[in-house]
């Protein structure tokens, strides 16, 4: 892919802290080779974005950043299964379970298009912030000391 061949060669000119993190850093860096490419082939031509979130904050802030941003999605997944596996309710275990498999759902769907802000993405943040709620309380119910 042209696009992301153009966004990675930007990266590795400035891999420690990037050329700006941004939605549109990409189309403002690349915007002639866009704008030529206008009426080609869709295969063929530069995408206003490189619709890849990872590529996107690799090329927009750098190799820390990369490291960081995909720290927070294994440390999700990590933290929900442990408690999944330490849990006895079958109820909480099912949550966990889902906010563990739509956080790798939503992960692999940032590969494809940048979709980490906007409307969706809030409802998964909602989930994730569920789950770890659940993991910081001990997802067990409390029972009374009498």
């Amino acid at each position: 892919m042209k696009t992301w061949r153009l966004g990675l060669q930007r990266a590795t000119q400035s891999p420690l802290v990037g050329v700006g993190y941004g939605n549109d850093t990409f189309f403002k860096i690349h915007q002639v080779e866009v704008d030529a490419d206008k009426g080609k082939d869709p295969a063929e031509r530069v995408l206003p974005g490189l619709h890849n979130t990872f590529a996107t904050v690799l090329m927009g802030s750098g190799v820390p950043a990369l490291v960081l941003f995909i720290w927070m999605f294994v440390r999700i997944v990590y933290t929900l299964t442990r408690q999944w596996w330490q849990s006895k309710v079958a109820e909480t275990q099912g949550l966990l379970a889902a906010v563990a498999v739509v956080t790798v759902g939503f992960a692999t769907r940032n590969l494809f298009d940048y979709m980490f802000a906007g409307s969706l993405a809030h409802l998964v943040w909602i989930l994730v912030a569920t789950g770890i709620v659940l993991v910081s309380k001990g997802s067990e119910p409390h029972r009374e000391i009498s």
